[in-house]
């Protein structure tokens, strides 16, 4: 009976049997040691994923910031943040609650992985691939089912158990995590637009179609945007091999980076007409206004 009335706190009185009031404190002195650990174990993993998917663009991009000795600070104050709503969850509701919305999302995380990890071995554009380490043939079928079972039997399963009374207010935590998985939805195609946006910018000033244009049919740049070989307005930058990378370069960048010229002086004397005087390419990170 005073076992179970401690609830889920069940360590104190049973350290407090077993080994008197001196070993209660030094038990629980380890226990909190233990459980800080398994902590900052959590909440750096969590704070790395938050990083490198913003490095990869499928988080914010303030994500990838670090401080001077690499900790990415703004994913670690984002998992802080988290951690207090929940705690401040747990107190209106139960632990229960936030381990069954959690889940969903930790075993939707393991079958895209897995998902993944079949496209790479199966698509045309990345099976061939350089990698630093490739897995042996047989884990493609462990991956595809490890993919059908995350998908199809452990979440359909973890849904029909917490609504069936596998815990408190379970049906709450099942419509919280869905939502919580729904909301990213959009916000990764909203990040994707936004980073596609991104790799059409200029790969030297970062300016995109939209901006080159801006520039070029400014009043006082159209003497220079009447040469449409030179400043034409563009749909698209053009798009050239640097090594083993293709990279976008406006026409001012390309003229100033290569040196090449469709005007028959230029080619003929090798001298850029436009480098100084009335008109000039303004190479910085935007355009003036």
């Amino acid at each position: 009976d005073v076992i179970e009335s401690w609830g889920v706190s069940t360590l104190y009185p049973i350290a407090q049997f077993d080994f008197g009031e001196i070993g209660l404190i030094i038990a629980l002195i380890l226990l909190v040691t233990g459980m800080v650990m398994l902590i900052q174990t959590a909440f750096l993993g969590s704070s790395r994923t938050l990083y490198f998917m913003g490095h990869e663009g499928n988080m914010p991009k303030m994500f990838k910031y670090t401080n001077k000795n690499g900790a990415p600070l703004v994913a670690m104050f984002f998992q802080f943040a988290m951690g207090i709503i929940f705690i401040i969850i747990i107190h209106f509701g139960s632990v229960g609650m936030i381990l069954a919305a959690s889940s969903f999302g930790f075993s939707f995380a393991l079958g895209m992985g897995m998902l993944a990890y079949v496209v790479s071995k199966r698509s045309p554009r990345f099976k061939d691939l350089p990698r630093p380490y490739k897995a042996p043939k047989g884990w493609f079928y462990v991956a595809c089912f490890l993919m059908i079972y995350q998908f199809f039997v452990l979440i359909p399963c973890l849904a029909y158990w917490c609504i069936n009374g596998g815990i408190e207010n379970g049906t709450f935590s099942v419509i919280i995590g869905a939502v919580i998985l729904c909301l990213y939805i959009p916000v990764w195609f909203l990040l994707q637009y936004a980073h596609g946006k991104e790799e059409e910018s200029c790969f030297v000033c970062k300016r995109t179609v939209e901006d080159y244009n801006t520039y070029v049919t400014k009043s006082r740049n159209l003497d220079f945007a009447e040469k449409d070989d030179i400043m034409g307005e563009m749909d698209s930058l053009p798009v050239i091999l640097v090594g083993n990378t293709y990279v976008s370069l406006c026409p001012i960048c390309y003229e100033l980076t290569f040196g090449f010229s469709t005007d028959p002086d230029e080619r003929l004397k090798g001298i850029k007409k436009y480098m100084g005087g009335e008109i000039d390419y303004h190479f910085e990170n935007k355009f003036n206004e």
